[in-house]
C-alpha cells in the first residue's frame, strides 16, 4: 500500500501522505534537529544514551517528529502535555535528554528549565528545504550504534518516584513483530487508532504496528 490517512482529530480534516513523502519529512527534521544541537554543547547523559524529550499530542506531525528524532539516532522520551510540573523536572532532571520538542500551544514550556527547548513550527520551517535522503550511520549522533536506545518510557511513579525503562533496537522489533504475529491485522481492517498516551508502553502497537505492515 502506497498511502495512508491520519486522522488528527475529529474536528480536524483528514490528511493524507505517502510513505515516500513520510521518510523524505522525517529526514529533513532530522537533519534540522542535527544542524540545531551542532550550535550548543550536548553530550549523551551519565547512561551513554542520547535523547530527544517529545511534548506533543497525537497527531501526524507528531509521528513524524518520532521519525526524525529516530533518524538523528536519539531515542525518544515523551512527556505527556498534562503531566505535573514535578513529574516533568523529575524526568528532565534524570533522564538529561539533549532537547525538547513541544507543540506550539504547549503553555509550560518555562518546565524545560535549563534543557534546550524548540516549537515544532519553529523546527517545521528549519527543515524547509533541507536534505530529504536518508542520513547515513556514521553522521548520526550514536554512529549507528546497536546498543543504542530507541524509546525510554517513565513509570507511572504510584509506588514513589518515576523510573526511567530504555527500551533498545533488539528489544522493540521484538515487541513489534510478537504483536504482529499474535494479533495480524485482518484484510478487512482498513483504519488504524492511535489512542494510547505516548507514555505507555501499549503506544507501540498502536504507532508503528501500522507503519510494519502498510496500513
Amino acid at each position: 500500500m502506497s498511502q495512508f490517512l491520519i486522522f488528527t482529530d475529529i474536528d480536524v480534516p483528514k490528511r493524507q501522505t505517502t510513505y515516500n513523502e513520510l521518510n523524505k519529512n522525517a529526514n529533513q527534521l532530522a537533519n534540522a534537529i542535527l544542524a540545531k544541537v551542532k550550535t550548543f554543547p550536548c553530550r549523551a547523559n551519565q547512561d551513554k544514551d542520547w535523547i530527544i524529550a517529545v511534548c506533543m499530542k497525537p497527531s501526524d506531525h507528531l509521528i513524524t517528529t518520532l521519525l526524525g528524532i529516530w533518524k538523528t539516532g536519539c531515542a525518544y522520551l515523551p512527556l505527556d502535555v498534562d503531566y505535573h510540573e514535578t513529574r516533568i523536572e523529575h524526568i528532565l532532571r534524570e533522564a538529561k535528554p539533549i532537547l525538547v520538542i513541544y507543540d506550539d500551544d504547549y503553555p509550560h514550556a518555562n518546565l524545560f528549565g535549563m534543557v534546550k527547548s524548540w516549537k515544532f513550527s519553529d523546527l517545521m520551517k528549519k527543515s524547509d528545504g533541507v536534505e530529504t535522503e536518508n542520513i547515513p550511520d556514521e553522521l548520526t549522533l550514536t554512529k549507528g550504534d546497536p546498543s543504542a536506545k530507541v524509546i525510554v518510557l517513565y513509570t507511572s511513579g504510584s509506588t514513589g518516584l518515576p523510573k526511567g525503562v530504555r527500551i533498545r533496537h533488539h528489544t522493540f522489533i521484538h515487541r513489534i513483530m510478537w504483536q504482529l504475529r499474535t494479533y495480524p491485522y485482518r484484510e478487512s481492517e482498513k483504519f488504524c487508532v492511535f489512542k494510547t498516551a505516548l507514555t505507555f508502553l501499549e503506544h507501540m502497537g498502536e504507532v508503528w504496528c501500522p507503519l510494519f505492515v502498510g496500513k
